[in-house]
């Protein structure tokens, strides 16, 4: 199974055994500048030749909010939905392919960032943490899986490789979300 957090930018990928992490990264997009359909494709290509062709797809799709909790150009979104369909059909090119997506409040709620990514790391097995290729630039704070909360900035592009294995052990019924009930 592959699951993918979609950036234009750059994806995180998790790709899952049985029940268990085997690898994770994130894959830059060969396109530095643009969000139109080259940079799409290319993206998507990236991630397929990283990812090859699984028996399922579990994929993160946007999610546009009402007015008063939009965050940035909700136009920003289409070229994210472009890539889990680009990347769906070329996996399920020449096979059979099980695709599933979650919208982000299904599988994380509204929880902080810092506290989601502090709870997927801990869900993971110290093996399973060793297999996560972190890019170059990753802070050592999200490279220390029992660091108390990870530093979760723009500049670090871990999240959205702990975004990819969360959404997997989600899928996988490893990752449920808490509900918290105010008395």
């Amino acid at each position: 199974m592959i699951a993918l957090d979609p950036g234009i930018r750059g994806c995180g990928v998790a790709e899952f055994g049985e029940h268990y992490l085997l690898r994770a990264a994130y894959i830059p997009n060969p396109i530095r500048k643009g969000n139109g359909l080259d940079a799409v494709v290319d993206m998507a290509a990236a991630v397929y030749r990283w990812a090859g062709m699984p028996q399922t797809f579990v994929a993160e799709w946007p999610q546009s909010y009402g007015p008063a909790q939009q965050k940035g150009d909700q136009a920003d979104l289409f070229p994210l939905a472009g890539i889990d369909g680009a990347l769906a059909a070329m996996m399920a090119w020449s096979r059979p392919l099980e695709v599933k997506r979650y919208l982000p409040h299904e599988w994380k709620g509204t929880i902080n960032p810092d506290v989601m990514i502090s709870r997927i790391r801990h869900r993971l097995t110290p093996g399973e943490f060793s297999v996560i290729q972190f890019p170059g630039n990753t802070c050592s704070d999200c490279r220390d899986r029992l660091a108390p909360i990870p530093c979760c900035k723009s500049t670090c592009p871990a999240h959205n490789v702990f975004d990819a294995v969360g959404l997997g052990l989600f899928h996988l019924g490893r990752f449920e979300k808490r509900r918290v009930i105010a008395r």
